[in-house]
């Protein structure tokens, strides 16, 4: 299900306290900052700083036998989350 996005200050950290199960694309700096403040920590945390088609594709293979009914999949950072 998409959802529309939302914007403000520490959403992020309230949206991931309140998730299931989730998988995060983000890059180092990003979850530095938050990753304190989030009680809910992901099951898979993929740092990327390429979006080259074969990298993306390589990692979604690395983490599709994860993605049930039950995960989200967010980003969080810059244009490469």
């Amino acid at each position: 299900m998409v959802v529309k996005p939302k914007f403000g200050n520490w959403l992020s950290v309230e949206t991931f306290n309140a998730l299931d199960k989730y998988i995060l694309i983000t890059m180092e700096k990003p979850w530095k900052i938050i990753e304190p403040n989030v009680s809910n920590k992901p099951a898979i945390i993929k740092f990327n700083y390429n979006m080259d088609l074969n990298n993306l594709n390589q990692k979604f293979n690395g983490f599709e036998p994860f993605i049930t009914e039950n995960y989200a999949i967010v980003g969080i950072g810059g244009g490469t989350a």
